[in-house]
């Protein structure tokens, strides 16, 4: 292999406006990992993200180019500028997220390329979805996050030889941990008495924290002194809902309610230390990185009932089906009444989730690009 061959990560979004840790930085392990291997690595988006542009010095140039976390980004005005680049670098190309124009038609590309889609759907309707599953025949490789987007591109007679399955890594490390819940409780209003119940997420309609809150409202009649505490930034008034302060008050809960916004890792390591029980009751998630922090804590789960859960956890997890709030009460004063019941499958966990650890995974994705150049 000659040295310094091109590899190009195609991304919507990047920097994310919320900060990452390093370790979980899920665009940014490729790079690094190709990085290694010798290859001149950069990334390529649009200067439009979404609902506004990103305006630097370079706006006028060729391609606006700027450098995070010693990478440089290529920001480009156009979709057919930004493809046009690719080609003529003639550049391994790892392109992320189905629903970005640009990874579409990337797939139209004579590069050797690779696609991490972050979404199992593939369509609205069968036209769609099968349009999708011959864009996906085009890439050499997809890459999925659980054996159960595996299954959903096998549906769509995707040859296996192109699936292959690599999750997005946790830095275990750092989350298998317990930290000193030094001022936490202090800041949140969190006793020392209060038995608490954590979810980790920005708040939106698919997150279904509605069923968490109707939950609580008969968690608390067999624990009292039951808290849920959503770490997350409450979106919910954008989506043209009621906020989750407006309906903790319709319910009658607002006592037993915090929602403390974004916090950074080691704030939300010092609350997974003081956490009974985690809950994830999403309707839609693509892997849901924070319940693999949360297992590597040794904190029971209640996941709602969708592949990309029960495929990962299988039966050391208590589920319910997303609407059925009566259900994921009960799996909650399961988890805090009868925690005894869960050892067995919360020390599982706890060791199962090293395999995907940082480390772990970067692995994986060198002997995966190893069989591509």
């Amino acid at each position: 292999m000659k040295k310094h061959k091109k590899f190009i990560e195609l991304v919507n979004c990047y920097p994310y406006p919320i900060p990452m840790k390093e370790e979980e930085d899920y665009f940014l392990l490729p790079a690094k990992v190709m990085r290694k291997k010798g290859f001149e690595c950069e990334f390529v988006t649009l200067r439009a993200q979404g609902d506004r542009t990103i305006e630097t010095k370079f706006a006028n140039d060729k391609a606006a180019l700027e450098h995070f976390r010693g990478f440089p980004i290529r920001r480009f005005d156009k979709t057919l500028s930004l493809l046009n680049y690719i080609r003529k670098e003639k550049a391994l190309l790892h392109a992320n997220l189905r629903p970005f124009l640009p990874t579409t038609l990337s797939s139209l590309l004579p590069n050797t390329k690779v696609i991490r889609p972050f979404t199992y759907y593939m369509g609205s309707n069968f036209a769609i979805a099968l349009g999708s599953a011959v864009l996906f025949r085009r890439f050499d490789r997809i890459l999925a996050v659980t054996p159960y987007e595996c299954g959903v591109y096998r549906k769509y007679l995707i040859p296996e030889k192109k699936i292959t399955h690599i999750p997005l890594a946790i830095d275990y490390k750092f989350f298998s941990k317990k930290a000193k819940a030094d001022g936490v409780r202090k800041k949140f209003g969190i006793k020392q008495s209060d038995k608490v119940i954590v979810a980790v997420a920005n708040v939106r309609k698919l997150k279904r924290f509605d069923v968490l809150l109707k939950a609580l409202t008969i968690v608390r009649k067999s624990v009292p002194t039951a808290k849920v505490v959503i770490v997350g930034t409450d979106m919910l008034h954008a989506q043209g809902l009621p906020s989750l302060k407006e309906t903790s008050a319709k319910l009658g809960i607002s006592d037993s309610v915090v929602v403390t916004g974004f916090q950074p890792a080691e704030v939300l390591r010092k609350i997974y230390s003081i956490s009974d029980v985690f809950v994830h009751p999403a309707a839609d998630e693509y892997q849901g990185l924070v319940s693999y922090e949360a297992s590597a804590m040794g904190i029971p789960l209640c996941l709602s009932t969708i592949g990309s859960h029960t495929s990962v956890y299988g039966g050391h997890a208590l589920y319910h089906e997303v609407n059925d709030f009566k259900k994921l009460a009960e799996n909650i004063v399961t988890c805090i009444n009868k925690r005894e019941s869960r050892a067995e499958h919360i020390k599982f966990l706890k060791n199962h989730m090293k395999n995907w650890d940082y480390p772990v995974i970067a692995k994986r994705l060198s002997s995966f690009y190893d069989e591509l150049i």
